[in-house]
């Protein structure tokens, strides 16, 4: 989006361009993951949670674009950031790094604020997970 400027920042001339081995890397995690959710007798895979269904409707394509949207803003938040925000979190609050620790509990906030946001009080009404 703004290249000019991201060319000069060390975080950019670290990152590997899209033709690199973390392109493959990631796209391997993607599909074995994908196989394995398939192929498991043990863990029952589910496209659609019943907490999704009962607060927006049965509607694949929905489910599929919430998820890649939500996808999508994740990766873009990484690749601003210039790497795994969640590994700020991991090792930076293992060393007990202000940063990490805090970055941890604003995670934690963004996540509940956003599950009430988007489910309400479905879940507390009935026992659906």
């Amino acid at each position: 989006m703004a290249s000019d400027y991201v060319a000069d920042k060390v975080h950019d001339k670290a990152i590997h361009g899209p033709g690199s081995w973390l392109f493959t890397f990631v796209l391997g995690m993607a599909i074995g993951g994908f196989i394995a959710g398939r192929t498991s007798k043990q863990i029952p895979v589910r496209d659609m949670p019943p907490i999704w269904k009962k607060r927006f409707g049965d509607s694949r394509a929905k489910r599929y674009a919430a998820t890649f949207s939500g996808g999508f803003l994740i990766l873009f938040g990484s690749r601003l950031a210039g790497g795994c925000t969640l590994g700020l979190f991991i090792s930076g609050s293992t060393q007990l790094a202000i940063s990490g620790l805090y970055f941890g509990v604003v995670i934690f906030v963004v996540a509940m604020l956003t599950a009430r946001l988007i489910f309400g009080k479905i879940a507390e009404k009935e026992d659906i997970q």
